[in-house]
């Protein structure tokens, strides 16, 4: 019987030159792989995995081979591997690194993305478990800040749920879109909350389960008080640190209070002011377009209610993605009106 482990990314033939409106059955092409290979079929967004850890797209498939080989779907050692990947000689670092990462999301995708900042922080707690969404991004929301964060959350989807429930199944799918993304934008990942994640059991869990043992543990941060930026690609530089920075982290988690206040030293770089102001915008935007909710203003409001879900990455890419969205938001207010 067959295997897969499919990269979810969609990548534009040439027909798109030319027409504008050319689509594949992307969805039917990874139903029909998935069905052939069953249980041993995997499916994830490798792409977006690769540039929000490493800043670039290149490692994605030696990423999907960590993947693979930790499934037992590769029939070779990991010493094989690595040793294939430095005869190579292009990007061994990078490559070695986006192998590793490749087997720790085959053991807990949700943690991966979650420290790529592609989804909400997880995995979830037990005594979240057959919560609604709504329950859990408020749980998870206190978590990341506080108790009154939390409210804030909830105050928005409470008065969502009040203006969207005359609009029925349409409705229903706004309001899930206003509380994904309000979630989204709202535990936005700076340093405090990467050490969080860092810090918490599951990301040693995940370790444990992946290596049978292990001395010493490293990672690579770009952290944009420190960080130089590569004249090549104009990216933050990353750069490596041993085992005392998971200590420092376990401190630096517990600094979260300072979050956005004027003690935050983090709080006045330009990617923070950016955070705060889309968190903001974005939240301002949907009182605004549900004060005006009416039957010919829920298209637009749905796609307003989505747009952050285009913001993902971190420096230059993510820089990019707001300015799309300060773009898109604005010709939606102007609809709004």
């Amino acid at each position: 019987k067959g295997a897969a482990v499919l990269n979810t990314e969609e990548t534009p033939t040439s027909d798109f030159v030319s027409d504008r409106d050319s689509s594949l059955p992307f969805q039917e092409m990874i139903d029909a792989v998935m069905a052939r290979a069953g249980k041993r079929g995997f499916a994830f967004n490798a792409t977006r995995i690769s540039e929000a850890l490493f800043g670039d797209n290149l490692a994605a498939n030696t990423l999907m081979v960590g993947f693979a080989w930790q499934k037992g779907l590769l029939p070779m050692s990991a010493a094989a591997i690595n040793a294939a990947i430095e005869a190579n000689g292009t990007a061994v670092d990078l490559n070695r690194r986006a192998f590793r990462w490749g087997r720790l999301a085959a053991i807990d995708l949700h943690h991966v993305q979650a420290l790529a900042g592609l989804i909400g922080p997880g995995p979830i707690g037990s005594h979240d478990r057959g919560a609604s969404p709504v329950e859990r991004y408020a749980a998870e929301l206190e978590r990341y800040q506080d108790s009154a964060y939390s409210a804030r959350f909830r105050s928005l989807v409470e008065t969502a749920g009040a203006a969207t429930a005359p609009y029925g199944e349409k409705g229903a799918e706004l309001l899930s879109a206003i509380a994904a993304n309000a979630f989204k934008v709202m535990a936005y990942k700076d340093e405090y909350e990467v050490a969080r994640l860092y810090s918490e059991p599951p990301f040693r869990t995940a370790l444990d389960g992946q290596f049978s043992g292990y001395r010493r543990l490293s990672v690579y941060l770009a952290p944009p008080v420190f960080s130089r930026r590569d004249k090549v690609t104009g990216r933050p530089r990353k750069r490596k640190f041993g085992p005392w920075m998971f200590r420092a982290m376990a401190l630096l988690a517990k600094g979260k209070r300072l979050r956005g206040t004027w003690l935050d030293p983090f709080g006045y770089t330009a990617e923070r002011k950016a955070e705060r102001a889309l968190r903001d915008a974005y939240l301002a935007d949907i009182a605004f377009g549900l004060s005006r909710l009416s039957p010919e203003t829920l298209d637009d409001m749905l796609v307003l209610a989505r747009l952050p879900q285009d913001v993902r990455g971190f420096g230059p890419v993510k820089e990019a993605a707001m300015d799309r969205f300060a773009a898109a938001r604005a010709d939606l207010r102007a609809r709004l009106m």
